[in-house]
């Protein structure tokens, strides 16, 4: 819910691997440290030579969605405003919250989070 893991790595990798389009990252910021992506989230993109490190977490916003084709939802539907969950565009993918997981675990979030992203593009 921070907009500093899982969107952002969803991001990067949308960015790296799309041929057309764009994609950014927006959540809710509700967690004091969620000012700027963890150094360990970086890291391990740069396992995959991605470079996510200007990236910064982005508050949702409805001007922000408005201009969106689709909109992926890595969290839980139920941590959702209702402006974004009552939208057609809005395709959910939920995939468990990294923060402050270990390396491993992390790792295959990661992981999933890639997959997922490819099968969008």
């Amino acid at each position: 819910m921070g907009n500093t893991e899982r969107s952002q790595m969803a991001e990067g990798y949308y960015n790296y691997f799309a041929t057309n389009g764009i994609s950014f990252s927006a959540g809710l910021i509700k967690k004091p440290d969620h000012k700027r992506i963890p150094q360990r989230i970086i890291n391990l993109m740069q396992e995959d030579e991605i470079d996510i490190s200007l990236q910064k977490p982005k508050p949702i916003s409805k001007k922000l969605i408005s201009n969106c084709d689709q909109i992926y939802v890595l969290c839980d539907w139920h941590q959702l405003p209702n402006f974004i969950s009552s939208l057609n565009k809005v395709i959910y993918e939920p995939v468990e919250d990294p923060y402050k997981m270990n390396l491993i675990k992390t790792r295959e979030i990661r992981n999933e989070i890639k997959k997922i992203v490819k099968s969008i593009i």
